[in-house]
């Protein structure tokens, strides 16, 4: 693979994060209701404290332009999305930038295509900002020698990552075991208090594991856990399938085949994508990307099982191969543009949302409004935070659908003062 084929990737990524900032994507999900609340109350939001330091990492620039005076709705906005998905796709650009000229590049877009473009569309998952960090101390860690520098990075990862996500469980073993393999590479490091940096580290891992264990057994809301194991049914899924196959076939290439072989697998591998791409049935919807959670961080964690068993291999020619590496770049551009386009879609169904709140005299259910007729992105609960972070006011909006019993946060028809009295609406984010 040429360099433009990696720059394609990293260019890729850094547009989905433009996207997502311009439109506010950051209030999809509980995005709006967290983003409502933090300014309502001008602090923090957390519900777990096993995650708390991911919540931090991604709530702190808000909090800070809140300290500082700004209130421009709007703005606050395209930031909270900016906090919440800028930090996740930056330590995977990260990690791709300081495996760019390594055999390791498109291990890592095998990687991040399998999590962030199958499971990132929903934003304030603690879970996004977890396996891009793990991403990028995998990255680091496989160097060839550590620098002061990448040692301190890993530290401060290493601390965020003590209170992120349950998938720590399992992914906390990994980065544990691998940084006391690096501790005793002597080529690794060249000072010995590095070494001891390197014990710290593995113990923020293993601690990591503890406290993850610890809340898997006694979670604070049980739903938590029977969640994330009910998206069991999502292997079923054609995104699962597909992920299954060419994860399948880019392992399969790490063997010694003939070159037809190798290009017959590749051929089959472009065509089940230019299948998936062109069958819009196929795609994950984006609610589903919050139920695949769990299953991502799984394949995260079997595929580097997968390609530490196949690299440590006696016979594994380290040379790149051309085959393998065209099949992880139809991966990522596959799933990439299906996540630019649903991209493109919440834009739209956001618009006419936004249009609809701001045209009601009262609170309506969403059902009974004409102009939403998809409901691809409609959040059960949200929808009266939703409403009121895009209007600026609480005197009307789009309620919850008329037959919703389930829990929300407040009910609309009974606040009395405006949540966000405090905050200025210039114009509608979506003009």
């Amino acid at each position: 693979m040429q360099n433009i084929e990696k720059k394609a990737v990293i260019a890729t990524l850094l547009l989905i994060f433009l996207l997502s900032v311009i439109y506010g994507r950051g209030l999809y999900g509980d995005g709006s209701s967290f983003l409502m609340q933090i300014l309502s109350s001008g602090s923090m939001l957390y519900f777990d404290k096993p995650r708390l330091h991911a919540v931090i990492f991604t709530q702190f620039p808000v909090l800070i332009a809140l300290n500082y005076g700004y209130t421009d709705l709007n703005g606050l906005i395209r930031l909270h999305s900016a906090s919440l998905i800028g930090p996740t796709l930056a330590a995977w650009i990260m990690a791709l930038v300081i495996q760019y000229r390594s055999r390791y590049f498109w291990d890592f877009v095998l990687l991040i295509s399998v999590s962030f473009l199958s499971a990132g569309f929903f934003p304030v998952g603690e879970y996004n900002i977890t396996y891009s960090m793990v991403a990028l101390c995998l990255a680091i860690l496989l160097k060839d020698n550590l620098q002061t520098v990448e040692l301190l990075v890993l530290l401060f990862i290493s601390l965020v990552l003590v209170r992120s996500y349950e998938a720590m469980v399992f992914l906390g073993p990994m980065l544990f075991c691998l940084a006391i393999h690096k501790s005793n590479d002597q080529k690794y490091f060249r000072h010995r208090w590095v070494q001891y940096g390197l014990f710290v580290l593995a113990f923020a891992f293993a601690s990591a594991f503890a406290i993850a264990g610890w809340s898997i057994m006694y979670p604070r809301d049980p739903g938590n856990l029977s969640g994330a194991a009910g998206s069991i049914y999502l292997v079923k899924s054609k995104v699962f399938i597909f992920t299954f196959l060419m994860v399948g076939i880019y392992s399969l290439l790490h063997f010694r085949f003939s070159t037809r072989l190798k290009l017959l697998l590749t051929t089959f591998a472009f065509a089940i994508s230019c299948i998936f791409l062109f069958n819009a049935k196929s795609w994950l919807p984006a609610a589903h990307h919050y139920a695949y959670r769990s299953l991502a961080g799984g394949a995260m964690f079997g595929i580097c099982c997968l390609l530490f068993l196949l690299r440590s291999k006696k016979n594994e020619n380290h040379a790149e191969s051309k085959y393998r590496n065209a099949i992880a770049a139809c991966f990522f551009f596959s799933l990439a543009l299906h996540f630019l386009v649903t991209t493109l879609h919440y834009r739209d169904w956001m618009r006419k949302f936004e249009l609809a709140a701001n045209n009601v005299s009262a609170w309506v259910p969403i059902d009974q409004v004409s102009t939403i007729k998809d409901d691809a992105f409609l959040w059960d609960w949200s929808n009266p935070s939703l409403s009121i972070v895009l209007r600026g006011d609480h005197k009307s909006g789009i309620a919850n659908r008329s037959d919703y019993k389930g829990w929300q946060p407040f009910e609309p028809h009974e606040l009395t003062d405006n949540p966000l009295a405090r905050y200025q609406k210039q114009s509608r984010f979506f003009e």
